[in-house]
């Protein structure tokens, strides 16, 4: 996932989605592991809006270990451990139960998860971006990355059930695919994603539309 954002599903799978809210990106179909991830608009330049999105935060749960969240705080990469910052203080890798958080620098952090998850996140032009997940061969899935099973054609499967064809137009698959992934309440933990006790619904906009889907491919934040 990269950009405004543009996201290749992990069967291989390539769409534009400008959602702006708060989605499932991985769930398993057990549900022993979740990745999900916060659309806004980017800051606007020269008092316009571009009109696209891009991630800004994750939060990721297996089972029982802690839940490892991503944000931008004031142009600053920020790891959160059940809420609380994570402080490198001069070590690049952390252990916390079965979930690893590296700093590989250049504003870009790993986490490696038992049993062979792999999350990596870059922080570029005050968005995420690179985000790179590598799960194991086994995991069914659903949500914005598809079905994990080899094949493409199945990997817009919205949460209702219905299964768009891989030619639909960029505005079926937001409206038909992509918002049936938004969620209505993000993993976290008493203390709030963002540290800030933010309202939540504040995210959450399923009507967000600012330009024509004609204009999104030629949109690009980066």
């Amino acid at each position: 996932m990269f950009g405004d954002p543009h996201i290749v599903t992990l069967d291989g799978y390539e769409y534009t989605f400008n959602g702006k809210g708060e989605y499932i990106l991985v769930e398993t179909h057990d549900q022993s592991f979740v990745l999900q991830g916060r659309m806004t608009e980017p800051a606007a330049i020269n008092n316009t809006q571009s009109g696209g999105t891009s991630f800004t935060a994750l939060a990721m749960k297996l089972q029982e270990n802690p839940t490892i969240q991503l944000e931008i705080m004031n142009d600053t990469l920020v790891v959160l451990v059940n809420g609380d910052s994570l402080d490198f203080a001069g070590l690049n890798e952390q252990r916390i139960e079965n979930v690893t958080v590296i700093d590989k620098g250049n504003d870009t952090i790993a986490i490696r998860m038992i049993p062979g998850i792999s999350i990596e996140a870059s922080k570029r032009n005050g968005i995420l971006t690179n985000i790179v997940v590598t799960l194991p061969e086994h995991f069914t899935t659903k949500g914005l990355l598809g079905q994990y099973n080899g094949d493409v054609n199945d990997d817009l499967l919205s949460n209702n059930g219905t299964l768009l064809s891989t030619n639909s137009s960029v505005e079926n698959i937001y409206y038909e695919f992509g918002l049936s992934c938004e969620f209505a309440l993000f993993i976290r933990v008493e203390r709030s994603f963002d540290l800030n006790k933010t309202v939540w619904d504040a995210f959450r906009n399923k009507t967000f539309n600012k330009i024509t889907y004609d204009d999104l491919k030629s949109i690009h934040i980066c």
